[in-house]
């Protein structure tokens, strides 16, 4: 389970960590690899690892939807309506995820398979 932790960590901050760091003369971290997601690339909001089903829950909001990650298959399984989906936040324990669709007002609450 470490490793999948480690793994989307790196997925997440990456980027953020190189573009700072190249900046300041030294990057901390390597890149392990690069992960194509789908839609635009604008505003790809809040993050979240659900560490009992293995996935990364992604906040895509300008694309209004959640991105479902599998950690283990590497690729993106599943794509949830999500009208200006801002924040998300998987509860192993409790077996939910749950976002905010700010557009629509709405509280998600979602019981991952």
């Amino acid at each position: 389970m470490a490793g999948i932790v480690r793994l989307a960590a790196l997925l997440v901050l990456t980027a953020t960590v190189v573009a700072a760091a190249s900046a300041a003369g030294g990057v901390p971290l390597r890149p392990v690899m690069r992960v194509s997601l789908p839609g635009d690339a604008v505003r790809f909001d809040y993050v979240s690892i659900d560490q009992g089903t293995g996935r990364l829950w992604i906040a895509h909001m300008n694309a209004g939807e959640l991105l479902v990650f599998d950690l283990h298959g590497r690729r993106v399984v599943h794509r949830v309506a999500a009208p200006g989906v801002h924040g998300v936040l998987a509860v192993s324990a409790l077996h939910r995820v749950f976002a905010s669709a700010t557009d629509d007002h709405e509280l998600l609450i979602m019981a991952p398979s």
